[in-house]
């Protein structure tokens, strides 16, 4: 008799926590620019791990599991860092009205970085359903777009609004390549 629990599994969900990005342009001339730009960003995320072998003898808000096999007792972390990077990319623009107040751009970005992520443990034992937060590093190649628009208050200093996407290609030894697309304003 298999006196075993059904397994329980956590609801997933994930949220962007910290994002810092900064770029440098030099015009080339009036309407083009070339610069540098770098990204650090990072998500949070809860959820998303099954125990088959293992009995949940705390609560659902706060689990602890003891596997079945050895009565060995596992805390599960609720919330982990599931993505931090940090991208440089060369950066190109180009200025719609230059040398007015209002200032409107485009421009595109390509780069690369390095990020740590989270991961289950071990793919050949119950260990494998129990994941290690923020362990694996790997690199990343990265490709953006972007449109936006400088405010300028005085003839050199001024405000920025602007609307981002990238798309990133993760490499790491722990998995196979994976794709990270996101959005930022």
């Amino acid at each position: 008799v298999d006196n075993r629990v059904q397994p329980f599994v956590t609801p997933f969900s994930y949220k962007s926590s910290d994002s810092k990005t900064m770029s440098v342009e030099y015009a080339i001339t009036d309407k083009f620019a070339l610069g540098i730009a770098a990204l650090q960003f990072s998500m949070k995320a809860n959820g998303q791990n099954r125990y088959p072998s293992y009995a949940n003898v705390g609560t659902a808000a706060n689990p602890s599991y003891v596997r079945l096999k050895d009565q060995t007792a596992y805390s599960v972390p609720g919330k982990y860092l599931m993505y931090q990077g940090t991208n440089l990319m060369l950066m190109a623009s180009y200025h719609f009205i230059p040398k007015f107040i209002i200032d409107p751009y485009v421009h595109v970005k390509l780069g690369g970085g390095f990020f740590n992520t989270s991961s289950h443990r071990n793919i050949y034992d119950d260990d494998k359903y129990f994941l290690k937060s923020g362990d694996f590093l790997g690199y990343s190649k990265i490709i953006g777009a972007g449109a936006g628009v400088n405010f300028f208050i005085l003839n050199e200093i001024g405000l920025k609004i602007e609307l981002e996407h990238y798309r990133q290609f993760l490499i790491s030894s722990n998995f196979s390549t994976q794709t990270l697309n996101t959005t930022h304003i």
